[in-house]
């Protein structure tokens, strides 16, 4: 909850931001606290927020491959101010997603954007699914935070 607020004030104040990497089981609470900080940031007149969830957009990019819209999901996130890509990693893992994975985190990470990362998987586990050459952009533009604890989604 801190590292959420320090980022949102961060934007605010116009600072150089570094990204969010939120990591943990199922129900802790990382898809909760990325919406937050959007919230904030929208409520404080912050433009061009997005919200994405990484197998969504996996399968939005898929469904349009070979027209003119197949780039403009990542085009779209790219240009996002900030950027929350929430259960990176829940996708089913390709070359090709993969591919598609890199392709945004490294234009967001070449554009010095701030992007908030959930995933459901470790860091090594992470790494495996989508490719030490993203997480390693990962490591470098954002902030690691895991959570524990019960599901409260059971409570």
């Amino acid at each position: 909850l801190k590292g959420c607020r320090e980022f949102v004030e961060n934007i605010l104040n116009q600072n150089n931001a570094r990204g969010i990497f939120l990591s943990g089981p199922f129900g802790t609470g990382k898809t909760h606290l990325a919406a937050a900080a959007l919230i904030e940031l929208a409520g404080a007149g912050i433009p061009k927020l997005q919200f994405l969830a990484a197998p969504k957009l996996l399968h939005l990019i898929r469904n349009s491959y070979n027209t003119a819209d197949s780039r403009d999901y990542i085009d779209e996130a790219v240009r996002a101010s900030v950027l929350v890509l929430d259960d990176v990693g829940a996708e089913k893992i390709s070359e090709w997603s993969r591919e598609q994975l890199y392709l945004l985190i490294n234009d967001r990470y070449e554009a010095c954007k701030p992007t908030v990362i959930t995933s459901n998987a470790n860091v090594k586990d992470l790494e495996a699914r989508i490719g030490g050459a993203a997480m390693s952009r990962v490591h470098e533009m954002c902030r690691g935070f895991i959570l524990d604890g019960p599901d409260y989604r059971k409570k």
